[in-house]
């Protein structure tokens, strides 16, 4: 579309460009749509692979579990699993990338060339390019090999670096060929089990280094979280082989589990050869700590701390019982000595019948009762002078002095024994005072070797956990989903190729034609008239002539003459001015019939043909001999003398501009006077002027008149012409015909 002066949107100047320029649009569709087949067909499809894989979390068994109990045990805290994002970083990591290029070759592109297209032949090429695989490490540029396969078997190649420089070229060759490149490498192209003689093949193998191959696939690689919710990790890859789309991923994969297994062995080795180091320096620090909690117990005679204070408790308290009790003893014979001592209590019992621990004194005590229980009965009953009482005196008395004897033998022996109690309860009682810094110690050195202990325990526990790993090892990611590609090819679309197309098809032949509406340099439509001019279009005329039109007959022409006619009719203006911006714009034929179409509604009409071509009274079958000028220049002329009948049209007087054509006749006072006396005899005065930019004058004479019709051959005004326009659109009287809108 285009825009115009007056800031608004016009559309109708480029729809007359895209009508006109239809063929455009059917050479586009062809053009276009050929194109996009020959894409189609020339494209290999391209699928879309997709893999997916679990990361397995650590269940906290192993070396982790031990590690965390440790590390609870001392209120350290504990450890977090690893995150998927770590892991996402790890697979589109460069390095593992060109692992996988490097693995599956990558760095090595072969192409069959088949008519216009280029098949793939990851593993199914005939030859093949060889070299150390330290040639490919260290490879910077590229090369590109073209190999003709020939019926007979030979071959020619042809080896390029760049798109420009061939560094290798041989024809008839016998495989094997050795290729030297000059930027360094040499390399030998040789058969694959796949080569056949009797086949006439063209292939080509581009040759990359590693690292732009590794470049190219971490662009084309879409690697991310499977979701929020899971810990799995996705992959997708874009491919027009599809046994090398599913390597790619399925190697990526197998590689990620090779990786993480081999770090994994890696980090256990290490954690082994630093448990074995630490369990040989525990060991001998754990012997050191036993050798001292030995000799500790040796040097003190201890076998159990807590045991032995229980034994010496008991041992203590036992001999206090028995020193209280040898006291006990002691006060009893004692008592009895004096007792048996005393003269008051020669005849009397011992009081002490009990208490006593040695059997021998007690028997004597009891026997020496005994004796004097006998006297007692006898010496109620008897005389003092009884012969029996005087034997059981006897026996009495000589059993006391017995008696005293051996309570004194008893008490000897209870003092012996209270004496061996009392040294025991001072030695028990020493052992129990130093029991406090025993203990201390005891406890210090217990403490230290129940360290080492514990510690050598675990150190053990880690190193069977960690043989266990490395002899169980499993792969941190699970495949769930193995490579597999969509069943539809993602490229190239047949809908979008055909669709831009058409697109195209439609697009550029608009654009053209918008910008031929921009850069049109000729007024076509009524549209232009307005947009560049300001001027109204009164009517537009369909085809132009020289001839007059048959009114009689219903043709375009002549209804086009009727509306401009009848726009006329409308109006109150009587004279009017017909001319053009340039010659050939058709306004004698305008005139003409509109002269003819306003006769035949019953309208005289006077005709001033003022063009030095006489076109339209020609036309109208006129040619007086004097004209205008004649008219100006002699006073003695009046207006009849210059007007001719029309042989063509009845009603049509017509006088022309003289003999001699002189312009300056036109802006004389007696020309106006001719003017306002046709006005005043006729219905319509028609002024036919010269073309403005051919005469000077017509603008004066076409302010004389009350209304001017500017003709305007459609597709024949150029703007140069639009100061022009400008300049008469201030006349607000001045209108425009379009003719010629459908040539």
């Amino acid at each position: 579309m285009e825009k115009n002066d007056s800031g608004t949107i016009d559309i109708r100047r480029t729809v007359y460009e895209i009508r006109k320029h239809w063929l455009y649009y059917v050479i586009a569709f062809v053009l276009f749509v050929g194109v996009g087949a020959f894409y189609v067909y020339k494209k290999n499809p391209v699928y879309l692979f997709h893999a997916n894989m679990l990361v397995e979390q650590g269940d906290g068994g192993g070396g982790s579990s031990g590690m965390m109990a440790m590390m609870r045990n001392f209120s350290i805290g504990s450890f977090s699993a690893g995150s998927v994002d770590d892991e996402l970083l790890v697979i589109s990591s460069h390095s593992l990338v060109r692992d996988m290029v490097k693995s599956l070759g990558l760095n090595l592109t072969y192409v069959e060339c088949d008519g216009v297209k280029n098949l793939p032949l990851y593993k199914k090429s005939p030859v093949d390019v060889l070299a150390p695989e330290a040639v490919f490490d260290t490879l910077s540029t590229g090369a590109s090999f073209t190999i003709k396969i020939k019926p007979d078997g030979l071959v020619d190649v042809k080896v390029k670096q760049g798109r420009f420089t061939t560094v290798f070229n041989e024809k008839n060759c016998k495989l094997p060929i050795t290729v030297a490149l000059p930027t360094g490498g040499t390399f030998v192209i040789d058969k694959t089990s796949l080569f056949k003689k009797g086949e006439k093949r063209e292939i080509k193998i581009a040759l990359s280094s590693y690292d732009w191959i590794t470049e190219k696939y971490l662009a084309e690689l879409s690697i991310g979280p499977a979701s929020k919710q899971s810990n799995g990790i996705s992959c997708a890859l874009e491919d027009n082989d599809t046994q090398r789309g599913l390597d790619v991923l399925n190697t990526l994969f197998g590689l990620y589990n090779e990786r993480r297994i081999d770090e994994n062995v890696d980090k256990t080795s290490r954690e082994l050869k630093f448990l074995d180091e630490r369990l040989a320096t525990l060991t001998g620090q754990l012997y050191e700590s036993e050798k001292k909690l030995e000799e500790f117990k040796t040097g003190n005679n201890l076998t159990d701390l807590e045991t032995e204070a229980k034994v010496l408790l008991e041992q203590v308290t036992m001999n206090n019982q028995m020193v209280v009790q040898h006291q006990t003893q002691l006060a009893i014979f004692d008592m009895i000595e004096d007792f048996l001592q005393d003269p008051a209590n020669q005849y009397s019992l011992i009081p002490v019948t009990s208490g006593v621990e040695y059997e021998s004194a007690a028997k004597s005590i009891g026997d020496y009762n005994d004796l004097v229980l006998q006297r007692m009965r006898l010496d109620m009953s008897a005389k003092k002078d009884n012969k029996s009482l005087q034997i059981l005196n006897a026996q009495i008395d000589a059993m006391r002095a017995g008696v005293m004897e051996t309570i004194k033998k008893a008490r000897e022996s209870a003092e012996i024994a209270f004496r061996d109690y009392s040294d025991e309860n001072g030695k028990y009682a020493g052992r129990m005072r130093s029991l406090p810094s025993f203990e201390r110690e005891y406890v210090n050195l217990t403490r230290d070797r129940e360290i080492k202990n514990s510690l050598y325990m675990f150190l053990i526990e880690q190193r069977e956990s960690s043989l266990l790993k490395i002899g169980a090892v499993t792969p941190m990611g699970r495949m769930v989903d193995y490579a597999y590609r969509d069943v539809e090819p993602v490229a190239p679309s047949k809908i979008v190729v055909f669709g831009l197309a058409l697109v195209l098809a439609l697009l550029l032949p608009t654009c053209w034609c918008v910008y031929r509406a921009l850069t049109a340099k000729k007024l076509i439509l009524s549209a232009d008239i307005d947009r560049y001019a300001g001027l109204p279009v009164v009517a537009e005329v369909g085809k132009a002539g020289d001839a007059v039109i048959d009114f009689t007959e219903d043709s375009k022409e002549a209804e086009d003459i009727r509306r401009l006619r009848n726009c006329l009719l409308e109006r109150t203006e009587k004279t009017i001015a017909i001319s053009s911006l340039q010659g050939g714009e058709g306004k004698s034929f305008i005139a003409s019939n509109l002269a003819k179409s306003l006769s035949l509604s019953s309208h005289r009409v006077a005709l001033l043909d003022l063009t030095s071509e006489r076109k339209t009274s020609i036309t109208l079958g006129v040619n007086p001999s004097s004209g205008v000028v004649d008219y100006v220049g002699d006073s003695n002329m009046s207006a009849s003398d210059i007007l001719g009948k029309s042989d063509i049209c009845e009603n049509v007087d017509v006088a022309v501009m003289g003999r001699e054509f002189i312009q300056d006749a036109l802006i004389s006072a007696r020309f106006s006077k001719l003017l306002a006396e046709l006005k005043g005899r006729y219905d319509y005065v028609l002024v036919v002027l010269p073309s403005m930019d051919g005469s000077s004058s017509s603008e004066r004479v076409a302010d004389l008149c009350e209304k001017l019709l500017l003709v305007v051959r459609s597709g024949q005004l150029r703007k140069r012409y639009m100061p022009m326009f400008r300049r008469l659109s201030g006349n607000a009287d001045a209108a425009v015909v379009l003719n010629c809108v459908n040539e």
